[in-house]
């Protein structure tokens, strides 16, 4: 066995109370250790011979963590690549309803774009149009609904999700979707009408922790960055945690 080329260690200031967090940015796994199991990866790392037992490692092997010596993670990497450019069997689309948004984050990468732009009904019809097209010869359909803020056009969320769905289940297609959101409208409300829509996940960005998120992170009608979205986004989270997941 070895070590994953793609870990990434992040030890906070009590390691010792609060755990090690290793990432692992191949296959996506992210656990906590304690100073205790830490100690014996590290000791791995460092000596090559593994000394913990059959469970640890096999948590470790599933996460991705350490590898078999025969595996060459670049090869692997290089073959999913090339599997998805070329296969037929699925389409992932991402969907931005809208490029309006709540918020007004100086550093934004779509600042002077088209921010009060929402989607047509016309474009939504082209869109279902291309979809049905293809739908004969996938397997799966994934859909990532982006913006702008997302959450700012539920409706057409729910419009597109529904003709979706009906596309993917008159042609025996697993369908599966995800939303980015900056979480300010991810409410209870909102999430059971996201999971009617087959939204199985929510991405949702912070800025770091409360002070540094509420400078940078505020609704465009909020200058100053006073009344920050933080706690609404933590709260959100808290209480719609377990409606999609």
């Amino acid at each position: 066995m070895k070590i994953s080329k793609y870990n990434f260690i992040f030890v906070g200031n009590n390691a010792e109370t609060t755990g090690t967090i290793i990432y692992n940015s191949r296959t996506g796994a992210m656990a906590t250790l304690d100073s205790e199991h830490f100690s014996l990866f590290d000791d791995f790392c460092k000596s090559g011979t593994p000394k913990f037992d059959k469970e640890f490692e096999l948590g470790l092997l599933n996460c991705g963590f350490i590898i078999e010596d025969n595996v060459d993670e670049q090869a692997e990497i290089r073959l999913n690549m090339l599997r998805s450019q070329f296969a037929t069997s699925g389409m992932g689309l991402t969907i931005a309803p809208t490029m309006d948004c709540n918020f007004g984050c100086a550093y934004c990468f779509e600042v002077g774009q088209l921010k009060e732009c929402y989607m047509s009904d016309e474009v939504e019809d082209k869109i279902v149009e291309f979809v049905a097209q293809h739908a004969n010869s996938l397997e799966m359909l994934n859909i990532t609904w982006f913006g702008g803020e997302p959450l700012l056009t539920i409706d057409r969320i729910e419009s597109l999700s529904k003709r979706f769905i009906d596309i993917c289940e008159q042609n025996n297609v697993a369908y599966s979707s995800n939303v980015i959101t900056n979480g300010y409208y991810f409410t209870p409300e909102i999430a059971e009408r996201l999971k009617v829509c087959k939204v199985e996940y929510a991405q949702i960005t912070i800025d770091g922790m409360k002070e540094t998120h509420d400078k940078r992170r505020f609704l465009k009608n909020k200058e100053n960055g006073e009344n920050g979205s933080f706690d609404v986004i933590l709260q959100n989270i808290e209480l719609s945690k377990n409606i999609l997941y």
